[in-house]
């Protein structure tokens, strides 16, 4: 089923090659790209109530055997989804008067499980086709969010009503309901603003309209500012490396290299292609520079903190995101244009990355425009290496271990010295 690609691309759960960070990406860049073109954006993030436990078994099997599943693998599948029972028992005695009766499970697919998340996968799968062509989807096994665009406030509040009623009435014919609680409305603008008048509502209950949301571990305002989401990574880089000075007097240099990639590595790589070059990101730098660094190499608050990224072959900040952003450009490759896709001159950029057009700061300094910018400047001999992904990656990181970034003006102003 991956392979014959009848999956929708905008499904980025539980599928090989995809992540995340990928419908992250098309999240952040689809709404920049449309502000940078001048349209008013507004985000649906929905919430599905017990998604998994309320997949119809009948409805199930009439999608899977249009995608071609008879016969008897349709059969082993109905086997596999039907004659389940279950019950609920009261403590562990498992005693008859402690346990409830057994009721067979007529609805849902079995979690974990490596089958049950691709059943589910196929079950939303028609969502993106039943919206317009003013929406970008973005799915992340049941986690549902909607872009809608518009160039004028009359068609975009229709739009938005519209997109609403739609998805509303898929979920229900497919017997999923949505939880009103969580299921939020979001306008992006390039500056600050007053809640807008659109209120859309389901059963006689309004859909909140909020300033900021929780889109898969990251937090995005109505700005795309990135601060908020900054803050909140900050206390918890605060708290990771309070842990590593509580045990450096204990524990050999190496296990506190190990408890740093665990613990603040993690929190730092997750989304770093959309914060890290934010002007705010200087406290993160300074976070990881003068705390998790000096406690690792047990160094002085005076000492220099340049040689010690070095040493244990740990990136800073800003070579991190480099590498993350390169990382996330050269396995996406298809997304951008190069300037001989553009034209036939034969300049010394022939081959690097198209940049688009800029009407927008914002856009400027969000991820596909930063990308192409950060690689126009690698050394020729790491470009050279574009389409060998293991090389590339083992180059720019032995790179980017070597040069400790203190800012990402520092690698630009850099660039001439190591080409």
């Amino acid at each position: 089923m991956f392979n014959r690609l009848l999956l929708a691309k905008e499904q980025f759960g539980f599928r090989p090659r995809v992540s995340t960070e990928q419908a992250a990406y098309m999240m952040i860049n689809g709404i920049l790209k449309a502000l940078n073109d001048k349209l008013m954006v507004w985000g649906i993030f929905c919430d599905l109530q017990k998604a998994s436990d309320c997949v119809n078994h009948d409805i199930l099997m009439e999608k899977l055997e249009l995608y071609g599943i008879q016969g008897k693998f349709s059969y082993l599948i109905k086997s596999y989804l039907t004659g389940r029972f279950q019950r609920l028992i009261i403590g562990n005695s498992g005693l008859e008067d402690k346990s409830s009766t057994w009721k067979q499970i007529k609805n849902g697919v079995p979690q974990g499980s490596i089958l049950g998340p691709l059943l589910f996968l196929v079950y939303i799968n028609d969502l993106p086709r039943v919206l317009d062509v003013n929406t970008d989807t973005v799915l992340y096994a049941d986690d549902t969010s909607i872009l809608i665009t518009g160039p004028n406030k009359r068609d975009w509040d229709e739009s938005i009503v519209n997109t609403y009623q739609k998805i509303n009435s898929l979920f229900q014919s497919n017997r999923l309901a949505l939880n009103l609680n969580k299921t939020q409305f979001l306008e992006f603008r390039t500056k600050y603003f007053l809640k807008d008048d659109v209120k859309t509502k389901s059963d006689q209950k309004y859909i909140s309209n909020v300033t900021e949301v929780s889109f898969l571990g990251l937090t995005l305002d109505s700005a795309l500012s990135r601060k908020k989401h900054i803050d909140k990574l900050t206390g918890k880089l605060c708290s990771a490396c309070y842990a590593l000075r509580h045990i450096r007097e204990v524990v050999s240099k190496d296990i506190l290299k190990s408890g740093y990639f665990a613990h603040t590595h993690s929190l730092l790589s997750y989304g770093i292609i959309y914060w890290g070059n934010s002007a705010h990101a200087k406290k993160i730098f300074i976070i990881k520079k003068k705390k998790s660094i000096r406690i690792i190499t047990k160094s002085k608050p005076t000492d220099s903190c340049r040689q010690h990224f070095i040493n244990p072959e740990i990136m800073t900040m800003y070579s991190h995101y480099i590498y993350s952003l390169m990382m996330h450009t050269v396995q996406n490759q298809q997304i951008y244009a190069a300037n001989n896709d553009i034209h036939t001159y034969k300049t010394r950029y022939n081959k690097d990355l198209h940049f688009p057009i800029v009407n927008l700061k914002r856009y400027r300094d969000g991820p596909y425009y930063s990308a192409i910018k950060i690689y126009s400047h690698l050394p020729e001999y790491i470009k050279a290496l574009t389409f060998d992904l293991k090389s590339f990656k083992r180059t720019l990181s032995g790179f980017l271990c070597q040069h400790s970034f203190y800012s990402m003006q520092e690698y630009y102003d850099s660039m001439g010295d190591f080409s």
